[in-house]
């Protein structure tokens, strides 16, 4: 703070209108206040405290009455001061609350207390504030003390110093922390002390998490910790790089490891692969004996209709041939019936003439049966004809399903054998492929094994060698 020029008007024991050059006194860089009692040399100083906070230190604050009784009527009091503060320039005018006549009539009104406070900008008097309170929280701020600290640090009145000296230790610590602004120092202590306790507690979580990689590294590896280390601190191991090259030996086993499940997966995949394949084959056998089985239950059930057909097609080809003689046999009947008729009327005439001529007859039955029976051996011999001409083309249809017959046969033995092998050689498929199928089984754990390792080595830093 520095002060530059002070204004009075009617304040104190200043009846009339007083200016102080306060730079032209500070030229020398220090200036006295000297004077016999009652000179006025306090009333100054009030002016100036008055200008800043609005009440002057001591006992006078408690008279609560700053005009001067010396000042003509109607003057009203008012301290004008510039001053900077927190390097800025400021003025501030103020008038105490005081008792003028009024403007008619006798008598006085109260005059309430007023202040202005304004900055000096780019060479202008730029007004910030004109109430009390505001303008009282603007000036503690940029002095840095209240009134009670200013008339303690600054303004110490009359017979007050050993109040200042006898104040608590707390008291004494806030007032020269405002007046030196040591709260800055307090600040970096306090930020210090907070980051002390931040890098603590990051510290501590770097730890627990490094124990928690170190902890879930063994267990997944199966790889115990050394003796000579404590999980609970492992400042020492990670010290001297001990911890990183124990990492990464384990991240080279797990490695190692990968390499040889990768190539038990690749072998494990090539045994499913052929498992599946000797699976498909072993299908297709069993698929091709369906076929067979289906095929000779086929052939026998058409042989066991060989005859039923023959003896349809036999019937067939018989009515086939009767449809084309029947006209003739209604020719035949008709003249067999009168040739029946002509033998009776023969008969009766060669009766009547061997009866008168008293010869021999022959019994017509006889001879019926007998012209009878030679009439059924030729039909018969006709009729055998063409069943002789249909035994040949069946004899040779015979031929020809025996030789396929055999030819069934052979391929039906040739399927049996196969047959009979065959439960071996599934039963050795289904060994590979329940090996298969276990090694698939275990693919998915091994992967994912390899994963959470892979993942592992990626999260831990490679230190440099």
């Amino acid at each position: 703070m520095r002060l530059h020029q002070l204004q009075i008007t009617a304040f104190g024991p200043f009846a009339d209108h007083v200016e102080v050059d306060l730079d032209e006194l500070s030229d020398a860089g220090l200036f006295l206040l000297s004077g016999p009692t009652g000179a006025g040399k306090t009333s100054i100083l009030d002016a100036v405290c008055f200008a800043l906070y609005g009440d002057v230190p001591g006992d006078r604050a408690a008279a609560k009455r700053l005009r001067s009784d010396q000042a003509a009527p109607g003057v009203a009091p008012e301290v004008t001061l510039e001053a900077t503060l927190a390097g800025r320039r400021f003025r501030i005018v103020r008038s105490p609350a005081w008792e003028r006549p009024k403007k008619r009539g006798t008598g006085t009104t109260s005059q309430q207390a007023s202040v202005t406070i304004s900055e000096r900008v780019e060479g202008e008097w730029v007004p910030l504030s004109s109430r009390l309170d505001e303008t009282g929280h603007l000036v503690t701020s940029l002095v840095g003390m209240n009134l009670t600290q200013f008339t303690q640090v600054a303004l110490l009145p009359q017979g007050r110093f050993q109040a200042f000296l006898r104040a608590r230790s707390e008291e004494r610590h806030q007032l020269l922390q405002r007046l030196f602004r040591t709260g800055r120092f307090e600040d970096v202590e306090r930020w210090l002390r907070d980051r002390r306790t931040v890098l603590r507690r990051r510290s501590e979580a770097c730890h627990q998490a490094v124990a928690d990689l170190v902890s879930r590294l063994s267990e997944a590896t199966d790889a115990g910790l050394p003796e000579s280390w404590d999980i609970r601190d492992l400042t020492g191991p990670a010290a001297d790089r001990t911890l990183s090259s124990w990492a990464l030996g384990l991240r080279d086993q797990a490695a190692d490891r990968r390499r040889a499940a990768d190539a038990a997966a690749e072998v494990a995949v090539t045994v499913e692969a052929e498992a599946h394949a000797r699976l498909d084959e072993a299908r297709g056998l069993v698929e091709r004996r369906t076929r067979l089985d289906a095929a000779a239950a086929e052939h026998a059930r058409l042989l066991a209709d060989t005859d039923r057909v023959e003896n349809g097609r036999r019937r067939l080809d018989a009515a086939r041939r009767a449809s084309g003689v029947v006209p003739v046999h209604r020719m035949v009947r008709a003249a067999t019936e009168g040739l029946d008729q002509a033998e009776r009327a023969a008969t009766e005439a060669c009766a009547e003439a061997a009866a008168r001529l008293g010869l021999l007859m022959v019994d017509r039955d006889t001879l019926d049966e007998a012209v009878a029976g030679a009439a059924d051996a030729a039909a018969a011999v006709r009729a055998a004809l063409p069943r002789q001409d249909l035994l040949s083309a069946l004899h040779a249809e015979i031929q020809q399903a025996e030789a396929r017959r055999d030819e069934l046969a052979t391929r039906a033995a040739g399927v049996r054998d196969e047959r009979a092998a065959l439960p071996a050689r599934v039963a050795g498929l289904r060994t590979a492929l329940g090996e298969a199928q276990a090694a698939a089984a275990e693919l998915p754990q091994v992967r994912a094994r390899l994963a959470e390792l892979d993942g592992q080595a990626g999260r831990r830093p490679r230190s440099s060698r």
